[in-house]
Order: C-alpha cells, then sequence, then structure tokens
C-alpha cells in the first residue's frame, strides 16, 4: 500500500484507525460495497464514476471517513440532476483529498456538496468544482470544519449557510463564482486565512 493516506490523518483531530474497520477499495463496486458506519475507506484511485452508486447520498451514518491515496481523487458525476454528493443525518464524517467534479452543464442545479442535519463533519484538501448551482450548501448543521480546500464554478453561491452553528473555514478559498457566501439564521462561523476572488 501507498501510505499518502496514513499522513493525511495527521492533519485531522479525528481517529480513524481504532475502532475502525479499515477497506480499501479501487472502484465502484468496491465503493459501494464498503459504505456504512466506523469504516475508513481508502480510495487507491485516481478516478470513480458516483452517478450511480451509495457514495453520492450518504444517509444516517456514523464514524465514516473517506481518503484518498493520492493528492486527489476525482469522484466524478455525469448527469446527476442535483447535488453531487449529498450527507444526511449523519455524525463524525471525514472527506479527504476528495475532489466531486461534474462537467459543465446549461442547467445547474444542486450543490457540489450538501450537509444537511449533520454533526462533526470535516473536510481537509477537497475540491469542490462542480459546475453545480451552489459550491457547499450546509443546512442545519453543527460543527464544520474545512481545511486547505477549494471551492470554484458554481454558478450562484460558493457557500451557502442555513440554520448552521460552529464552522471553521481555514485556508480554504473560493473563487470564479457569482456570490462567495450566504448565511441566514447560522452562527458562530470563522474563516482563517481564506480568500475570495472572482478569478483563479
Amino acid at each position: 500500500w501507498q501510505d499518502h493516506w496514513y499522513r493525511k490523518t495527521f492533519m485531522t483531530d479525528k481517529n480513524v484507525i481504532s475502532n475502525r474497520t479499515l477497506k480499501m477499495v479501487t472502484n465502484e463496486k468496491e465503493l459501494e460495497d464498503a459504505i456504512g458506519s466506523n469504516i475508513t475507506i481508502i480510495l487507491n484511485t485516481e478516478k470513480l464514476e458516483i452517478s450511480n452508486h451509495p457514495i453520492n447520498r450518504l444517509h444516517s451514518l456514523s464514524n465514516l471517513a473517506i481518503i484518498s491515496n493520492f493528492e486527489h481523487t476525482l469522484l466524478t458525476s455525469k448527469d446527476a440532476p442535483t447535488d453531487i454528493m449529498s450527507i444526511t443525518n449523519c455524525k463524525n464524517i471525514l472527506l479527504s483529498g476528495l475532489d466531486l467534479y461534474r462537467e459543465e452543464v446549461l442547467d445547474r442545479n444542486g450543490s457540489s456538496l450538501s450537509l444537511v442535519d449533520c454533526e462533526d463533519i470535516e473536510l481537509v484538501g477537497c475540491e469542490l468544482s462542480g459546475y453545480t448551482r451552489d459550491g457547499l450548501n450546509c443546512e442545519s448543521t453543527n460543527k464544520l470544519v474545512l481545511t486547505d480546500c477549494e471551492i470554484h464554478h458554481a454558478q450562484r453561491l460558493a457557500i451557502n449557510i442555513i440554520k448552521s452553528n460552529n464552522l471553521i473555514f481555514n485556508s480554504s478559498n473560493a473563487y470564479f463564482t457569482e456570490k462567495h457566501i450566504l448565511v441566514s439564521e447560522s452562527k458562530h462561523i470563522d474563516f482563517n486565512l481564506c480568500k475570495f476572488y472572482m478569478g483563479a
């Protein structure tokens, strides 16, 4: 095994080893079978198609980590009508080194990543670049940390925050979006060393 994924775990406070089942996946079928609670998934591939697999709709899971064993793993969605990936009613989720991408379409809908009714979510070194309406949609979520992430090519908003609390953005940039941030009924949101601009 390459050990890129293990070095990435030092960037987070989450313990993704103890009391977890570790699964190495190289294709869509293995990824589909690996999804579950108390699992750490290592993506030992640089690209996966996720349009028709459970990876794009995570629901009611806890203690799940998905970590690329490369600098990035491109998770592509060719024809997803809404969100590229949605995480709903989940707790203690880590995404590391993922690039959520959809090719440019005329009618942009949904978000690259949507978080709804979640708690304790962390993204490290991820890229939300999906030619969607919004880059990150965060709704009714508590405790979110983004570190070294990039959000770009969203049509409307880079970040949409609704009824969410305790969010921290560290060294995460947003660009090529019509507007950067919209916050509604939320509190305790910190941006540290982040850049928001129109160009790349």
